[in-house]
């Protein structure tokens, strides 16, 4: 499961992973930051793991997502990884990511880092309402809940 949210100001999104992260997650992810990104502007992700319990994704189906091409290669994506198993997946993306050519994902233990390393405070973030993102991506309206 994860949840999103976005600043607006510093144009960084901030995914939070938690409890069992499956396959679907990461397709759920995958739909609702393109969708974020039609009606804000790209930017730099960051993927905070540190509140997953375990990962239940095969090693195929995350394989084929790390070969994926980045879709905003000026942005920068940090992933949050505290815990020895979610830094192997984090450096196995990293290491697909290199050998297509893209920007290689920073990696960090803890969601202070990678927001410094973007120079966003930790206020500012509002959460995306997916449903309503949805809804709302014909429109010129806001993703953020009011």
């Amino acid at each position: 499961m994860f949840d999103l949210q976005f600043n607006r100001t510093h144009e960084v999104s901030l995914a939070r992973f938690h409890g069992c992260v499956s396959a679907r997650d990461l397709a759920e992810f995958d739909v609702t930051a393109m969708l974020l990104h039609a009606v804000e502007a790209p930017g730099d992700v960051v993927y905070d793991f540190s509140d997953v319990e375990r990962v239940d994704i095969p090693l195929k189906i995350f394989a084929d997502w790390a070969q994926r091409p980045q879709p905003w290669p000026d942005r920068r994506r940090i992933f949050v990884a505290p815990r020895a198993d979610v830094k192997a997946l984090a450096r196995l993306f990293a290491a697909y990511q290199e050998v297509l050519g893209g920007k290689v994902p920073t990696i960090v233990d803890r969601l202070e880092e990678a927001l410094d390393l973007l120079d966003c405070p930790r206020t500012g973030f509002r959460p995306v309402e997916r449903n309503w993102l949805r809804a709302s991506i014909s429109t010129e309206e806001s993703a953020f809940m009011h």
